[in-house]
């Protein structure tokens, strides 16, 4: 390749930006729709946790299967997946048809999510690549802030289900725009098919989906309960609370590029996943501390992020490096998406049990810290796998 098609990463950026609407317009709707469809406490948990547990559950079985079904396809399924998901769901109910459409969004999700990052490594020259992933590493943060920032106009003039219909309208645009943009593979040689074993028996797979999974551990941490904190401890309007968490969502969107730019221009990637573990490791005793005033609380959260946002891209952005062959990238992909999803399932309901069994919030930093060390431990065993791939022993 003579230069990296940036229109085609900027169409699968598009792509996933369109996947993590979804993820985004859930929380700021949860007390509306539960109001209105009549939805109990278990029901709503499960509005809220359903793509991660799918994700959990089938990440890595999802990688192979796009490996083996082809990445551009499963691009498009996905896409066709959360636009009829988010297009029935806007006509549901009851907790039936909703939650039963929520899940259609999250096997649409996954494929993108997992397909995504392989057709960005092939629009890439390598040189380009560490940069790309940064951009790509933005998907989450982007579409989740967006949706965020939008709910409550579209909540207060339009209702739930406009919501739902306006993360359906941007998942169709992006899937024309994906079609019109991204080329079918020619044809060639036959390629051995991928597999989870080869990926499995691999140090590398574990170190860099336990690395995201303690990240995702420390990061729900802080943002899943941020508008709880702004609405019950400071007594702050919803709309402003999940205005104020969508601006630090942001954060780390801005966190992915500056990580991509900075592996770009020479920081190892272990270097920069032990970076992202001390900030978010340093920053949570303040943000959780009673004696600060809360906008230095706040900027702490925004701190967090961006240094938090170091770790995504530099994860997403080693597949293609460390799979076991080009037939791989996207399981090992799955891999790293399913240690992700595995924590933001079980992130909260943790921190949520410690602080109840605590009695107060002091307890939230210690917890970070811990999760933090572990990340950073992993940080310097990946070390070692970085090097061996740069042909250095040491």
């Amino acid at each position: 390749m003579t230069k990296t098609r940036w229109g085609r990463v900027a169409v699968v950026l598009f792509a996933g930006v369109a996947a993590g609407l979804h993820i985004g317009k859930v929380p700021p709707a949860i007390p509306t729709v539960a109001a209105e469809l009549h939805l109990g406490l278990v029901a709503v948990g499960w509005l809220l946790s359903l793509l991660a547990a799918i994700a959990a559950a089938s990440g890595s079985v999802f990688g192979s299967l796009v490996d083996r079904v082809g990445h551009r396809s499963s691009l498009f399924a996905g896409l066709i997946c959360v636009t009829l998901g988010s297009l029935i769901g806007a006509e549901a109910d009851g907790a039936v048809l909703l939650l039963s459409s929520r899940g259609l969004e999250g096997v649409g999700s996954l494929l993108v999510i997992v397909s995504a990052p392989v057709l960005i490594w092939q629009a890439s020259k390598p040189e380009d690549q560490r940069l790309a992933f940064g951009l790509w590493g933005c998907w989450a943060p982007a579409g989740t802030a967006t949706m965020m920032a939008l709910s409550p106009l579209l909540l207060s003039h339009f209702g739930w289900r406009a919501s739902w219909q306006a993360a359906s309208a941007m998942s169709l645009a992006a899937l024309v725009a994906a079609w019109w943009v991204i080329p079918a593979a020619k044809p060639g040689p036959r390629q051995a098919r991928g597999g989870l074993g080869p990926v499995l028996r691999r140090r590398v797979s574990w170190l860099l989906a336990g690395n995201f999974c303690f990240y995702s551990l420390s990061f729900m941490a802080v943002f899943g309960f941020l508008p709880t904190f702004l609405v019950k401890e400071q007594h702050m309007a919803a709309d402003k609370a999940a205005l104020l968490t969508a601006v630090g969502v942001a954060g780390n969107a801005v966190g992915n590029v500056l990580g991509g730019w900075l592996t770009r221009y020479g920081l190892a990637r272990w270097q920069m996943i032990a970076i992202a573990c001390v900030a978010m490791g340093a920053a949570s005793w303040g943000i959780f501390s009673d004696t600060l005033p809360v906008a230095a609380r706040l900027g702490l959260c925004l701190v967090f992020s961006i240094f938090g946002g170091f770790l995504p891209s530099t994860v997403l952005g080693a597949a293609p490096a460390f799979a076991p062959s080009p037939a791989h990238v996207a399981t090992l992909g799955g891999v790293v998406v399913q240690g992700l999803s595995i924590g933001q399932l079980v992130g909260p309901p943790i921190l949520a049990k410690l602080v109840q069994s605590h009695g107060s919030w002091s307890i939230a930093p210690v917890y970070v810290t811990v999760t933090s060390v572990v990340g950073l431990v992993l940080a310097l065993l990946f070390r070692r796998e970085e090097l061996a791939l740069a042909g250095r022993r040491i």
